[in-house]
This record gives structure tokens, C-alpha cells and sequence, in this order.
């Protein structure tokens, strides 16, 4: 059977060595869902105001929980409050 390469991995940048990245690798075990928010982080396709700005500009675009503007996938990983405790449990690994 010939395996068929979806859209999203072909959106993926190729490491040198072939290998996949350690956060999708790790992703790999997980939940569908979750995989699929990490490939709309990844692409920048996450429903964050900063997606949601390019398809619709004059929807609100700040961040629900703090008020950033525009609420980015950057702001959501390192200084969103809702995941203050996965980021602490994360960072004593």
C-alpha cells in the first residue's frame, strides 16, 4: 500500500538529519486533538487573535484573559496565565 503524505506534513520543515523534531515526536503519543493544536501552532493556524485578525479584521483580537493586543501564538505559550501551571510543571523537567 502506498502511503499517502497529508498536507500538514508536507507543511513541516525537514530537519537535516530526517528525523521529526522532539516536540512532534512527542506529540506522536498523544491525543488527536493534540496533535492538531501543535501542527496549528506550528503553521500559525491557531485560533488565536492574531489568526483570527488576517480572516476577519474587524473581530476582537486581544487576548480573553489578559487583554494583549493582538493575542499571539507566542503570548498564549510563554505568558498566557491559564497555562502558568503546565509551564511551571514543564520547566523542572
Amino acid at each position: 500500500m502506498k502511503r499517502r503524505r497529508t498536507q500538514t506534513y508536507l507543511a513541516l520543515p525537514a530537519p537535516p538529519d530526517g528525523k521529526p523534531v522532539p516536540v512532534v515526536k512527542g506529540a506522536s503519543g498523544g491525543s488527536r486533538h493534540a496533535a492538531a493544536t501543535l501542527v496549528r501552532l506550528i503553521t500559525d493556524h491557531a485560533f488565536v487573535g492574531s489568526y483570527t485578525a488576517r480572516l476577519h479584521p474587524r473581530k476582537q483580537t486581544s487576548c480573553p484573559g489578559c487583554g494583549a493586543k493582538p493575542q499571539t501564538v507566542e503570548h498564549v505559550i510563554k505568558t498566557f496565565l491559564r497555562y502558568a501551571r503546565a509551564r511551571a510543571a514543564t520547566s523542572h523537567r
